[in-house]
């Protein structure tokens, strides 16, 4: 479904059900301006990074991607509604705990999410100091497509994996 729709679909459910939340991927060029919108809303956003492409409506350099994450969750951290940061990246992880904190963003307005067995001394930090994290678990019969799909989008992703399988 193509963004506008899905956003349109958003809004029109989201009037008979406030909690609803969107997830939106810094890695297309028009999320900054969705997030700034949604942002004035109120509105749940989980951001993810997603992965770069070689079409118009894609950043093609991955540190393009970062740097629309950051801008993207500034605008959803400056909002009044809940924001769920969904990266495993240490960089963004660190860039949106520090700007809730300038931002005097209260804690329990933040979720981090992250997959089990991907980064667990992080996990094990945020869930020590106390914030919302989420870990979560690809299951049910599309498991298998879910993780190849992203281990083919990070390659580097096959280690978090592997650890993550093993007993």
């Amino acid at each position: 479904m193509p963004a506008d729709a899905t956003i349109s679909a958003f809004h029109e459910v989201r009037a008979e059900h406030p909690t609803l939340g969107l997830s939106l991927q810094a890695c297309l060029r028009r999320t900054e301006s969705d997030c700034r919108s949604l942002a004035a809303t109120g509105a749940r956003v989980r951001l993810t990074k997603g992965a770069p492409a070689h079409d118009a409506d894609h950043f093609r350099r991955g540190a393009d991607v970062d740097r629309a994450y950051v801008r993207a969750v500034q605008h959803l951290l400056e909002g009044r509604g809940p924001v769920v940061v969904a990266t495993h990246d240490e960089r963004l992880l660190q860039l949106s705990e520090t700007l809730a904190r300038r931002l005097c963003r209260d804690p329990s307005t933040i979720e981090y999410q992250l997959r089990y067995g991907v980064r667990p001394e992080k996990q094990a930090e945020i869930a020590d100091r106390g914030d919302r994290l989420r870990v979560y678990v690809p299951f049910g019969e599309e498991w298998y497509p879910y993780i190849a799909r992203r281990v083919a989008d990070s390659p580097r992703e096959i280690l978090a994996l592997v650890r993550a399988t093993t007993f």
